[in-house]
């Protein structure tokens, strides 16, 4: 059913990852930096739960951009995607998702080899921010129900706050350190909840805009024409809905075990609310390209 579309999924979910975890190292960064009085920090002095990062946010980004290419007719002509920057949002996303790769490359570079540049790390967020941009307007701009909506934004700008929350949880466990942003990790555990209620109520609304007056499923309001619709929606609504509650169950773990803070005892205990955050973000992108599948 979802045969064409496993790769955006995995593009998708991959990209906005390693923008949540600039976006967290960033924050991360500046405030050991406010700590020590040092606007520039060493790869000598950084503490280890931000250098320790770097590396895992560039395989997502390689990692994702590689399986994009499946999604291609001929992978072979895919440099053909980026020569329309002008009109295409689909050119747009090529072009800041190798930005982004080559900005976080140099980053990388740069740290490897004892200088660290706040600037290039705005500049690699801001270039991750745009990828996920041109990433929502893309399916925005088609008009159809299930994406021309606020929800699109909602889902792939909130995808980065959870995984980045998720990231960071993954990685002061284990370290079996707090390193001082155990509070702050507090407030985005708790973001991620809104985050996650709020888009579960819109695509709730989703559902019901897709019904008729008499009860039936409406073709004319689903973006799939090619299945039936009664099998679409209940399809959709069972993986929106596992989604939820595998995401919500999974960031309120790491919200009550960073009020527990049990760091030394607990860091094999991540892995649980880690494998229903994934497991909860893939079904709910799923479900996503679900509704505007053309292929059944």
């Amino acid at each position: 059913m979802l045969r064409k579309e496993w790769s955006l999924i995995v593009y998708s979910l991959m990209l906005q990852a390693a923008v949540g975890i600039v976006f967290f190292l960033l924050v991360f960064r500046l405030i050991f930096a406010g700590e020590s009085g040092a606007g520039q920090m060493t790869s000598q002095t950084m503490n280890p739960l931000t250098s320790r990062t770097m590396g895992l946010t560039g395989l997502l980004i390689l990692a994702g951009m590689a399986v994009s290419v499946f999604h291609l007719g001929n992978p072979f002509r895919a440099y053909r995607s980026v020569t329309n920057l002008s009109k295409s949002w689909l050119s747009r996303e090529i072009f800041f998702t190798s930005a982004f790769f080559v900005l976080w490359a140099a980053g990388f570079l740069m740290e490897k080899y004892g200088n660290l540049s706040f600037l290039l790390i705005w500049l690699t967020l801001g270039a991750g921010v745009l990828v996920i941009l041109s990433m929502a307007r893309i399916y925005y701009s088609t008009g159809k129900t299930g994406w021309h909506s606020a929800t699109t934004f909602l889902d792939f700008f909130g995808t980065p706050v959870i995984f980045g929350t998720l990231v960071s949880a993954v990685m002061l466990y284990g370290q079996r350190r707090t390193d001082g942003v155990e509070n702050l990790l507090i407030i985005f555990s708790i973001l991620s909840l809104f985050i996650v209620i709020a888009r579960f109520s819109m695509q709730l609304k989703l559902v019901e805009k897709c019904l008729s007056s008499q009860e039936e499923y409406s073709m004319d309001q689903l973006v799939g024409a090619s299945l039936p619709a009664r099998d679409i929606i209940p399809l959709y609504r069972k993986m929106m809905i596992r989604g939820f509650f595998c995401t919500f169950a999974g960031c309120s773990l790491i919200l009550l075990m960073m009020m527990i803070r049990i760091f030394d005892s607990g860091h094999l205990l991540i892995v649980f609310p880690a494998v229903l955050v994934v497991a909860g973000e893939i079904s709910s992108r799923s479900s996503f390209y679900l509704i505007g599948s053309d292929e059944s």
